[in-house]
């Protein structure tokens, strides 16, 4: 197990699923967030449609959920962090 699990997996004192429910709900939210990251990026390079059917794609396609996020809490950071390193250095571009 990761260690940074640890606290997650502590709640198992309380319910045995309780763990599992909340790295689902945080998988969701970096699911959603990097969706969202997504959308603003191509909204403002395509167009807010396009955008739109990006983020939709992202979040409801199965391979992409079954290829990234079922292979842990690790991947889902990651991807949620390479797509706001692009948004970041995106906006900072248009600002020069």
């Amino acid at each position: 197990m990761d260690a940074g699990l640890y606290p997650i997996f502590a709640l198992a004192r309380f319910d045995l699923i309780l763990p599992l429910r909340v790295m689902l709900i945080v998988m969701s939210l970096l699911s959603i967030a990097t969706a969202i990251l997504l959308y603003h990026l191509i909204s403002d390079i395509l167009s807010p449609p396009v955008g739109m059917l990006m983020a939709v794609y992202w979040v409801f396609n199965f391979y992409i959920q079954g290829t990234f996020y079922n292979l842990g809490l690790e991947s889902g950071i990651a991807l949620f962090f390479i797509a706001l390193l692009i948004y970041m250095l995106t906006s900072w571009k248009k600002k020069k």
